[in-house]
């Protein structure tokens, strides 16, 4: 393939431009709600929240975590501000999608993009029944990808440059703010924390997905004692950022897969997965229909697929992303 053709070029400049188009919606006026309307808006802003467009988990699944996120949405609302989300965006670049788990990538693509044009959705549903809207820290785990996978904060400092000038560009900068570890802890103290927390024995047994997970974030292909020391590395890193992060992240806490404490937002409507875990691609589902959907590309799935680095004849006028950093995939078996 040397070229895409015009009818598929056509389809993937119009996806993309809707796409942003996405981001200059807005809400109906409301007025802020008085004190006793208050309960009511929230109880519509939860449903909003755990509705399938934003979430994978079903309403009986949610409740738990709706129930721990009342209190200080009530607050945020009770005190007339945007209501706050603190949303894990991961480490700070994408692991490997190569074979030999080489090039990591520390450049967003098009699953950033995605994500927040769900929090610009999110922002417009949310304004319409509560005024202030809401406001989200994307946080970026680099202290933590830099304790346990040796990843430099060199590289991860320019994924968040980036990222930064990402969130500006489609206008969102007064919502949202990209917040990193090595923002607001240094790596001398963090070191420091790391240091005095005893390295765990990984006792489990190391399955061939979990060496195979390490490597794409280490950069190199791992053996199973090495993917054990990892696997130790980051439980231990994981705990240092919970205690120092725990006083930086405002109101209540998001992330992209679900766990016992937070609650997943999709970062692209049907998703269920990290983004940091690969590269999100534009898939050729039905070529003769032109169907277009995103696609998580990762270690596992790549060899399965064609994938064409879009060029700037194919983007829409003002694309936000670097030239090449979005691809078109095609099944091979297409």
């Amino acid at each position: 393939m040397v070229a895409l053709e015009e009818d598929l070029a056509l389809q993937v400049r119009s996806y993309l431009t809707a796409l942003l188009r996405d981001f200059d919606g807005a809400g109906p006026a409301v007025d802020a709600p008085t004190a006793r309307a208050v309960a009511a808006s929230l109880d519509q802003v939860l449903a909003i929240l755990a509705s399938r467009r934003f979430t994978h988990l079903s309403r009986q699944q949610s409740l738990a975590h709706l129930a721990r996120m009342r209190a200080p949405l009530l607050a945020d609302m009770s005190a007339g501000r945007p209501l706050r989300f603190a949303y894990d965006l991961g480490p700070g670049y994408h692991a490997s999608v190569r074979g030999d788990f080489g090039a990591l990538c520390f450049v967003p693509g098009l699953g950033e993009l995605l994500a927040l044009r769900q929090i610009a959705l999110f922002d417009q549903a949310v304004s319409a029944v509560y005024a202030p809207g809401v406001d989200f820290s994307l946080v970026i785990d680099d202290l933590c990808a830099w304790a346990s996978n040796g990843v430099s904060t060199d590289l991860t400092a320019n994924y968040v440059q980036r990222l930064q000038a990402l969130v500006a560009a489609v206008g969102l900068h007064h919502k949202v703010r990209v917040l990193a570890e090595s923002a607001v802890v240094s790596t001398t103290d963090y070191g420091c924390a790391v240091d005095r927390t005893p390295l765990p024995a990984w006792t489990g047994a190391v399955t061939a997905a979990d060496q195979e997970n390490v490597s794409r974030f280490v950069g190199r292909a791992c053996s199973v004692s090495e993917a054990s020391d990892y696997l130790a590395r980051y439980q231990r890193a994981q705990a240092v950022t919970d205690a120092l992060m725990a006083k930086h992240l405002p109101g209540v806490r998001l992330t992209q897969r679900s766990t016992a404490q937070c609650m997943s937002f999709r970062c692209f409507a049907g998703s269920d997965m990290r983004l940091q875990t690969g590269e999100v691609d534009l898939l050729v589902t039905e070529r003769e229909r032109g169907r277009l959907r995103p696609c998580l590309i990762t270690s596992r799935n790549a060899d399965q697929h064609w994938r064409w680095p879009l060029q700037l004849e194919q983007l829409p006028v003002d694309w936000p992303l670097s030239i090449g950093a979005v691809h078109v995939a095609f099944r091979k078996s297409l």
